[in-house]
């Protein structure tokens, strides 16, 4: 029997060896080809989307370049009356939503024999009429920077100015001019007709793409100065795009900043310094003016990287582990008697192996999950696209204009009072404009207060005015609700969140972080958290601001409530890890050492040699329920702890435990008995003896991947 047995594990072991290793090649395939195939799409989500937008952008240059030469041809087939060319200006300058204004300027003498200079400007946002030429002298070459506008054209034919900074309209600006001819003399021009527009419509149209939580997109002029970003101090600049990339060491990116100067179409992968995460950047040539777009995407945003790799890699190291032990089984031939200790110890050790990767893999997920509904703010980048987007959006609500608070928080001490319930002290403060401000009340609402009459207090810490700006800040103390998951204890995370809204209900005034007031957004540095907090068997992350949407049901009662639905609310969010090696030490060293008796109980046991062991049938017995209480009360321990009502992953290794406890206690009965039973009578219960650790390790291994995969 014993050989028949040795046979078919031995036909076993060859099968398994045969069926996991093809396992390993065909799940390495599909793991590599998958990764590829994010990665391709990744590539094709980002230049569909540069095209798209290239596309939209340059249409609408066109339709600027259109109406200019329309305008320019009627004139050039007749001559309009003064009264006639001030309404066409003006009838053009309704057509686009784009254009700031229309100007006719016409050569010296051209348009009246007495008159030198006449160039009539429509301002579309005062809707009036200005002279130009009663301002300056356009055609005075001396003075080119108030006479480039003109000349440019009349030379060139067509032209596009270098977009500027226009202090009156607070937006990038620029010019598209076109000449027109005698209506006498089809070969000679006379004037030209110039289109004043805005490029403030292409970074509402740019901030609309969705380009992940932080992804962003920037319009370049054709000597390479940024005309649309989600910074607002490179537009006040102008900056160059090459000066942007010098704040990078990373030569792939100056590499597409090169290329992207150079007019070429493309993509490159680089490392974003700041943020120390994978992104690509996608560059076109918009064919109407030669500026370029640029595309700028976090690759984990875009790319489920970590969830996909986790998964997989899971997958194959099992089929890994399997072609491992069954090859090695066949390899040493530890199917024999004599080798079968050598097996279970083995498979013990690669069993533990496995479980401990499964656990440093779930180590080592993001900070926060890319493919959740929060938009993540991690510099200020982030601030200027969410305000965008969401001015966007409210435009398309016909809401009232969004006003925006800058807020600010800085996290004193944190005290973990129950398995829910979090105790936060600090300061919290907001930035009004005293002009555009000067309407609203500063003050904060914390929506997830415990509801213990104690749960919150804040006084005014200062009031002050500072650089045409009202600071108002507040000590608070507070005692926030906090859903936690304790499921994959002492492996989990806290996510401390506190949510924060203006106290205002029912307007649309939305809090964004104060960035001025940290050295950096980036939850590495931890923003807004004492470091020194003495957190007991907790580890510091990070910590970020992030917006959630959220949906109330009711309008508490107001007709006119603003955001009922997709109301973004502003977190801050600190993240922890647990220690793990204080949890191991306190439950899961003790639980080891228990089945190093429970297995020592087994080994000594015996029918013959009670005398030499000291171990009996109500010996054992006596041993597991001993074995049993300490157990008990550990477990016991570790509920009131945590507090909680789930079941834990540490439970689980518990509960096994418990069954081993019971497994000893029915083998002492079972091979104490006067009745023969091969599974325990075999070579002095050698069958449980060999099959102890290899079991336990196979039990923990499936529990680990039901809960950590």
């Amino acid at each position: 029997m014993i050989q028949s047995f040795r046979k078919h594990f031995r036909a076993g072991c060859i099968a398994a060896f045969i069926i996991s290793l093809l396992a390993v090649v065909v799940w390495s395939i599909i793991y590599i080809h998958g990764k590829k195939e994010i990665k391709k799409q990744t590539i094709a989500f980002g230049e569909q989307t540069t095209r798209t937008a290239t596309e939209k952008i340059d249409s609408i240059l066109q339709n600027i370049n259109q109406t200019a030469q329309l305008f320019a041809d009627s004139l050039s087939k007749r001559k309009l009356t003064r009264n006639e060319l001030e309404a066409a200006l003006k009838k053009i300058a309704d057509k686009q939503p784009y254009i700031l204004g229309v100007t006719v300027a016409y050569l010296p003498y051209e348009f009246d024999p007495k008159q030198k200079l006449y160039a009539p400007f429509y301002n579309k946002k005062e809707d009036k009429i200005i002279q130009t030429q009663d301002l300056y002298d356009y055609t005075d070459r001396t003075r080119w920077n108030y006479s480039a506008w003109f000349f440019n054209p009349i030379e060139h034919d067509t032209f596009w100015a270098e977009p500027g900074y226009g202090p009156a309209s607070h937006a990038v600006v620029t010019d598209f001019g076109i000449p027109f001819y005698d209506p006498e003399n089809p070969a000679k021009k006379i004037g030209i007709v110039d289109i004043t527009f805005s490029l403030q419509g292409f970074s509402k149209l740019l901030n609309t793409l969705k380009l992940g939580k932080t992804g962003y997109a920037m319009l370049v002029s054709n000597r390479g100065h940024v005309l649309s970003h989600p910074r607002e101090d490179y537009l006040l600049a102008l900056r160059s795009l090459n000066e942007v990339a010098s704040e990078t060491e990373d030569e792939n990116y100056k590499q597409a900043v090169r290329k992207l100067l150079n007019k070429e179409t493309g993509h490159a992968e680089y490392m974003n310094p700041l943020l120390n995460r994978a992104s690509i950047v996608f560059y076109q040539t918009i064919p109407t003016t030669n500026w370029s777009i640029a595309i700028n995407i976090i690759k984990d945003e875009i790319e489920p990287e970590f969830e996909y790799s986790y998964r997989r890699e899971i997958i194959l190291s099992i089929f890994v582990l399997l072609t491992i032990i069954s090859g090695g089984i066949l390899l040493f031939k530890l199917y024999k008697e004599e080798r079968l200790w050598i097996m279970a110890a083995g498979v013990t050790v690669l069993l533990f192996i496995e479980t401990g990767f499964i656990w440093l893999s779930h180590q080592k997920q993001p900070l926060f999950d890319y493919g959740s509904n929060a938009t993540v703010i991690s510099d200020i980048n982030a601030i200027n696209t969410f305000i965008n987007q969401t001015n966007s959006e409210t435009e398309k609500l016909h809401e009232e204009i969004p006003v925006y608070i800058p807020t600010g928080i800085y996290v004193r001490n944190i005290e973990f009072k129950d398995g829910r319930l979090i105790g936060l002290n600090g300061t919290i403060w907001q930035k009004l404009d005293t002009a555009l401000h000067k309407d609203i009340e500063p003050g904060v609402t914390f929506p997830d207060l415990s509801t213990d009459a104690e749960a919150f207090t804040m006084e005014t810490a200062y009031d002050r005015i500072e650089d045409g700006h009202r600071i108002v800040g507040w000590n608070f103390r507070l005692n926030i609700i906090n859903k936690v998951d304790y499921k994959l204890y002492p492996f989990d995370r806290k996510d401390l969140k506190i949510n924060l809204r203006h106290h205002t209900v029912g307007k649309n005034i939305f809090l964004v972080p104060d960035a001025d007031a940290y050295e950096s957004l980036i939850p590495s540095t931890d923003p807004g958290v004492n470091k020194a907090i003495p957190l007991v068997g907790w580890d510091f992350l990070g910590s970020y601001f992030s917006y959630e949407y959220k949906s109330l049901n009711t309008n508490f009662g107001l007709e006119h409530f603003q955001r009922q639905r997709h109301l973004p609310e502003l977190s801050f969010n600190i993240i922890l890890s647990r220690k793990i090696i204080g949890a191991l030490i306190a439950h899961i060293l003790p639980l080891l050492i228990i089945q190093l008796m429970l297995f020592g109980v087994i080994i000594i046991f015996s029918k013959t040699e009670v005398e030499i062991s000291g171990y009996n049938t109500f010996g054992v017995i006596n041993s597991c329920a001993a074995f049993f209480f300490v157990i008990v009360i550990s477990h016991i321990d570790l509920r009131n702890t945590l507090e909680i009502e789930m079941v834990t992953y540490m439970e689980y290794i518990y509960f096994i435990v418990y069954i081993y406890v019971l497994l000893v206690t029915i083998n002492a009965l079972l091979f104490s008995s006067t009745k023969e039973y091969m599974f325990v009578d075999y070579k002095s219960n050698y069958i449980p003896k060999l099959l102890f650790w290899p079991l336990f390790m196979l039990a923990t291994i499936l529990i680990t991947l039901i809960l950590f995969y």
